[in-house]
């Protein structure tokens, strides 16, 4: 809404509507009711009312807001060659943009986007008025070239062969031998592993965990002390359906565990997207670097439920792997607890207890307790912090402003995915056996020092520094 775009601000908010209540109210549509039928009276399944026209109303939004959105981008084009879903894709839409220059010094800063001036940017091919070629990428209309050329002099290549022999090892003397901030901030640990969502820093970790696990051990005391969940429980509100089938004890004892369930399972997904989306700048920063098949290519966001997991577990993203797996597996929560309880008359002492489906019971128990193991899981290593967020292209341009990637003749000019992934795959001539990416400190296309994404070795220069060192 914010920029302008009402109907995709609509369709995620009834996305988000629908994901919240809809199964919760789902698992208290039918009701079971006392009818008499031909002088007999019989139990029959009956639709609650109110909660069919609920039902009925965030469907409708929810298929007006799908309707918008299909009708917005049906009739748009996207001016993409193809899916843009890994860093190797982004690096063949801005290798002759002529935009590169305002990201100056830009992958220190705590916010990128607020360091760029407004413009307006284009998607699409272009031609240079100087030249016949035509090529593809982002940039801006009428406006300078000034960017490095992709084919380097002499001198600008000694510059790069000997840009990292000054560099020192000691990251304390560096800090005291560099005067300026900006290099200073290159080589400082705290700036370097600066960034980390607000619900994944150390306190809040922490809070969730000790939560969580107070939850599951509460639920798990209250459930199997003195048989409370076997034997049953008053339902402590009225039982009797109303004529329009609504069941106070009912309703109360599925929309509850059901909503709580629903809460759990969408609090999961952001940390999912987190994991998936920066795996990839954890395997760049290994200290030998990485392949591209295990880095640049990785395309998680974009994979389906248990896809993730399956090219998880091939590439030994093990981490990424189970943090997936369990993003899907703990929908059974909301699921199993909706309808886990139902109000049962007991003619042995004439009362009407809430009681449990015991299978469903012991099942919802396993899930839980998976659901907070995997919260040690979650605890980010230093490898996944960055200096900022990533969540914009203007982000994670920043890292990629001055990389030789963007000159390097091998991966010139794409055309298509398949050739993309067949020039990141393949070593350049005379190189080992498979080509390796970092992210750390590299020598720029302007000869100078830069943090970001290059390959780990090239020759004629020292491999690039990619810092490990602990936070004091």
């Amino acid at each position: 809404f914010l920029h302008g775009e009402g109907i995709v601000g609509f369709s995620l908010f009834t996305m988000w509507l629908s994901n919240l209540i809809t199964l919760p109210l789902l698992s208290c549509l039918f009701q079971a009711k006392w009818y008499l039928i031909d002088g007999q009276g019989a139990w029959r399944w009956a639709s609650v009312s109110a909660v069919g026209w609920t039902l009925v109303a965030i469907y409708a939004l929810l298929t007006i807001g799908l309707l918008l959105l299909m009708f917005r981008f049906v009739r748009t084009w996207s001016g993409l060659m193809w899916d843009p879903v890994s860093l190797a894709d982004l690096i063949s839409i801005i290798q002759r943009s002529n935009i590169l220059h305002d990201f100056e010094q830009s992958e220190t800063l705590p916010n990128v986007g607020e360091s760029l001036d407004p413009r307006f940017l284009r998607l699409g091919y272009w031609k240079l008025s100087n030249r016949a070629d035509i090529f593809y990428g982002i940039g801006e209309v009428d406006a300078p070239v000034r960017t490095p050329s992709l084919h380097r002099k002499e001198k600008n290549l000694q510059m790069q062969s000997h840009g990292l022999s000054r560099v020192s090892f000691d990251i304390e003397q560096h800090g005291l031998a560099e005067k300026e901030e900006y290099y200073q901030h290159l080589y400082s640990p705290a700036i370097r592993y600066r960034w980390i969502p607000w619900f994944l820093r150390d306190g809040f970790v922490i809070l969730w965990t000790l939560i969580i696990c107070a939850l599951f051990i509460a639920f798990v005391l209250v459930s199997f002390i003195h048989g409370a969940i076997k034997d049953g429980f008053p339902p402590r509100l009225p039982t009797l359906p109303s004529t329009g089938a609504f069941s106070s004890s009912n309703f109360c004892y599925s929309f509850v565990p059901a909503f709580i369930g629903n809460v759990l399972f969408l609090a999961w997904q952001p940390i999912d997207v987190y994991f998936r989306a920066l795996q990839p700048f954890a395997a760049l920063a290994s200290p030998t670097g990485a392949r591209a098949e295990q880095s640049l290519l990785l395309s998680y966001p974009s994979c389906f439920p248990f896809q993730v997991t399956l090219v998880a577990i091939l590439n030994k993203h093990y981490k990424v792997a189970w943090i997936s797996f369990m993003s899907t597996v703990s929908a059974a929560i909301p699921i199993l607890a909706g309808g886990m309880f139902i109000a049962l008359y007991h003619p042995s002492d004439g009362t009407i207890l809430i009681s449990a489906l015991m299978p469903a019971f012991y099942a919802i128990v396993a899930f839980c307790a998976l659901y907070m193991v995997s919260f040690l899981c979650i605890w980010p290593r230093r490898c996944r912090r960055l200096p900022h967020d990533i969540s914009t292209l203007a982000d994670q341009m920043s890292f990629l402003y001055q990389s030789p990637l963007l000159a390097d003749k091998i991966l010139r000019e794409p055309r298509s995915k398949a050739d993309l992934v067949t020039r990141l795959v393949v070593a350049p001539p005379g190189d080992r056996e498979h080509s390796m990416y970092g992210f750390g400190i590299y020598v720029g296309r302007d000869g100078k020092e830069h943090l970001g994404i290059d390959r780990f070795d090239r020759p004629g220069r020292a491999d690039m520094l990619i810092t490990t060192g602990y936070l004091r």
